[in-house]
């Protein structure tokens, strides 16, 4: 079982300020359907490991997928759904031997914090965009020492994006 930290960065070369967004107003800031197709064919049949707002901002829990929330929120149960209040449960309900398939790690920008450590690998995908930010607009930032001594094992080029696999090492 390994542990994957799956995230999207915007970047945009017209201003360094810019780099490292992964969300803005508790969504994602653009829609990649070549990127939102990687995404499923990373996490299909895995657990995946969420919070609270990234939780919210989904339509629906993930199909295929076993759904993680860890929210301090109090959640009636939902089918393909469970909830956890510490990273301690998160970790004790990951670890039962009766499930061996990976866990992916799909944020928001507190969840990739509180999991750096246990993350095996990270699966980055830069894309490159203007994104378009009005005054107020809430964004979110994922800093680059969050991979810490991760090195870059394999880049694939897209015509959007860029994946980037980090191992631990």
């Amino acid at each position: 079982m390994k542990i994957i930290g799956e995230v999207v960065v915007y970047t945009d070369s017209l201003s360094k300020d810019l780099g490292a967004i992964i969300g803005v107003n508790g969504k994602l800031p653009s829609y990649s359907e070549e990127e939102i197709n990687k995404f499923k064919e990373n996490t299909i049949g895995k657990r995946c490991i969420m919070g609270g707002v990234t939780y919210r901002s989904l339509s629906k829990p993930l199909s295929d997928r076993t759904n993680i929330v860890l929210t301090k929120r109090n959640y009636t149960s939902v089918d393909g759904v469970i909830f956890c209040k510490s990273k301690e449960e998160v970790m004790e309900l990951v670890s039962q031997p009766e499930d061996e398939s990976d866990i992916v790690v799909i944020g928001g920008k507190e969840i990739y914090n509180l999991f750096k450590d246990e993350i095996d690998l990270w699966r980055v995908s830069y894309m490159s965009k203007q994104l378009e930010l009005k005054e107020g607009d809430k964004v979110t930032r994922l800093p680059d020492e969050i991979f810490g001594r991760n090195r870059i094992v394999n880049s694939t080029r897209y015509e959007t994006f860029r994946s980037v696999l980090r191992l631990k090492y």
